[in-house]
């Protein structure tokens, strides 16, 4: 399969995908207002150009669900080394 260059595509069809990109969850009819194209333009999900679709997670609800617990091993124990790490 040959694929074309990004110089080499259309605009209307960079803005699309730049759409899709950030929500291919949208509706023919409201990635077209979007991406400022034409209904007609954007029926993707019908002739498998979209080959998937992901969650993106957020983060911050994830890490406050994690917790982790961290043993450190000195190498020397003499007084002055702990005095040091703290």
């Amino acid at each position: 399969m040959l694929y074309a260059p990004l110089s080499k595509v259309p605009d209307h069809e960079l803005r699309i995908l730049g759409t899709l990109q950030t929500d291919s969850s949208l509706p023919n009819i409201e990635l077209a207002e979007r991406a400022l194209a034409a209904p007609s333009t954007c029926v993707l999900k019908d002739v498998s150009v979209i080959q998937r679709e992901i969650a993106i997670l957020g983060h911050r609800k994830i890490v406050q669900a994690i917790s982790a617990v961290i043993e450190i091993r000195p190498d020397r124990q003499a007084t002055e080394d702990y005095d040091a790490f703290e």
